[in-house]
């Protein structure tokens, strides 16, 4: 670890304007119930990060519609049965945990669209409501694992210039340092951006050659200077690998249920629908753009349905975003109405179901 402060923390205090995170949540009483000021200055020591991901955006983001979204999702979220068991999410310390949230926050609005008596956990599955006099239960789960990470790196790398980019193999395994390395991983990764000059000397090298490699700090992670003139673009100092979409998709899938089959007691809540949102995964999005789904995931005992989505809160979940691409037979009959089946999707596409 580089001597003094963590690399990580001395960008972040520099980035996050406090006095815009109060602004804010004078401003907005949901997101401020939710993450009152005491809770989110603690995380401040708090490692690997040294901010709660809601300070990060508080006193950073510039798009005042996204907290307008938020307060209405936390607003109709706190008005649920059983909110306060929602409290360790929102006090975590985990960057990735935002994206979790912002998830069981969708998925709780778009079940009160389609159902009524929704309600969340008591020690079984995030949520539950009625669909048509049967109660479903939904885990909800985002795909992220050391995505969260690298996606922290780039929102604060990003903060010094749009010019620093990241890239890394898509459709094939990629993991970062987890755990207690993390930390050390996150300070070596940010340690060469504390120093101006050399940004400035990267940067008079990308005008006249492009892209600049920084680091390679880890798995297939890619740190580069990016310049503007086409001219002076070479194709040969970086070429990211792709792996076969196919398997992607089908070891993607069956991670998503094996994580979630010993979840919050699913075998004892009947029938129950795993919903996996995959936005914080790039490569997962570009699989499932290039091949057609196909139903391949084999479900666990314990869950009787998975869907998936890749959804952000700017949007409002809808029953198309969210395919139902597994489920036992018979289908229950609460399930098409929370989730779109394969073969109606299919058809709504003009194309033939896979599998």
């Amino acid at each position: 670890m580089t001597p003094g402060q963590p690399s990580q923390k001395v960008l972040v205090e520099r980035f996050i304007s406090w006095p815009k995170v109060k602004e804010r949540l004078a401003r907005y009483e949901a997101i401020a119930r939710a993450f009152p000021l005491p809770l989110l200055e603690r995380h401040r020591e708090s490692p690997p990060y040294f901010c709660h991901y809601m300070a990060w955006r508080l006193g950073t983001w510039v798009n005042e519609a996204l907290f307008v979204r938020l307060e209405e999702l936390l607003r109709h979220a706190e008005g649920l049965p059983d909110w306060d068991h929602e409290r360790s999410l929102l006090e975590s310390a985990e960057y990735s945990d935002y994206w979790s949230l912002m998830w069981q926050l969708q998925i709780a609005e778009h079940l009160t669209a389609v159902g009524t008596d929704v309600r969340w956990s008591r020690g079984g599955p995030d949520l539950s409501a009625m669909i048509n006099d049967n109660r479903l239960y939904v885990e909800c789960y985002v795909y992220r694992k050391s995505f969260g990470i690298a996606l922290f790196l780039e929102d604060v790398l990003h903060m010094l210039g749009d010019d620093i980019k990241f890239d890394h193999d898509y459709c094939l395994p990629f993991a970062l340092p987890a755990g207690a390395d993390t930390t050390v991983f996150l300070d070596r990764a940010m340690a060469p951006f504390l120093d101006p000059a050399l940004l400035t000397r990267l940067r008079e090298e990308a005008r006249r050659r492009y892209p600049v490699l920084v680091s390679n700090p880890a798995s297939t992670l890619v740190i580069y200077v990016d310049g503007d003139d086409t001219d002076a673009y070479d194709p040969t100092i970086h070429q990211g690998g792709t792996g076969d979409p196919d398997t992607h998709i089908r070891v993607i899938l069956k991670e998503a249920v094996n994580a979630k089959a010993q979840s919050n007691r699913l075998a004892s809540h009947r029938p129950n629908l795993v919903a996996v949102n995959f936005l914080v995964s790039a490569g997962a999005q570009l699989a499932f753009h290039l091949r057609e789904i196909q139903p391949t995931v084999e479900l666990p005992e314990p869950i009787d349905a998975v869907a998936i989505g890749a959804v952000g809160i700017d949007a409002r979940l809808q029953r198309s975003d969210l395919l139902l691409i597994k489920a036992r037979d018979p289908v229950h009959p609460a399930l098409p109405i929370v989730a779109m089946p394969l073969e109606e999707a299919a058809a709504y596409s003009g194309q033939p179901p896979q599998g």
